[in-house]
């Protein structure tokens, strides 16, 4: 928010969306897409839509994509990169914001056992047939 507020950008839409759109980029960088009536490479679409809204609003319409792109690689980078050669995943949300809005995930095999406990107590064989 401070760097955002230093650069005078005070709506983070647009850097969110091209943060977003980096990450997802590299995770299938050599997928086309369809952009306007072009057939793009994914990595370039972040880049397309920057150098689009620049030169439709002046070059200072680049700085929220600037800023998205820079944090879209400092998340891909420090999520995917770093884990990968060895260090440690350090962007994961706290245990007590897991525990509070995704109390399942504290026991990773919740699901399985809730369905396995489901499928012992089904009753098999009752049924009527409904077709003749």
């Amino acid at each position: 928010a401070g760097v955002a507020m230093l650069l005078r950008q005070p709506f983070f839409g647009p850097s969110i969306i091209t943060a977003m759109l980096h990450v997802m980029s590299r995770a299938m960088p050599h997928q086309q897409v369809k952009w306007l009536i072009f057939n793009v490479p994914y990595w370039a679409l972040p880049y397309g839509l920057m150098a689009a809204d620049c030169l439709q609003a002046g070059i200072g319409a680049g700085v929220p994509h600037v800023m998205g792109i820079m944090t879209g690689h400092f998340y891909y980078y420090h999520k995917f990169i770093w884990p990968k050669m060895g260090g440690e995943d350090w962007l994961v949300a706290p245990d007590f914001l897991v525990r509070r809005l995704d109390p399942s995930s504290v026991d990773a095999d919740a699901g399985r056992k809730k369905m396995e406990s489901v499928l012992k107590k089904r009753k098999k064989g009752k049924g009527r047939k409904i077709s003749g």
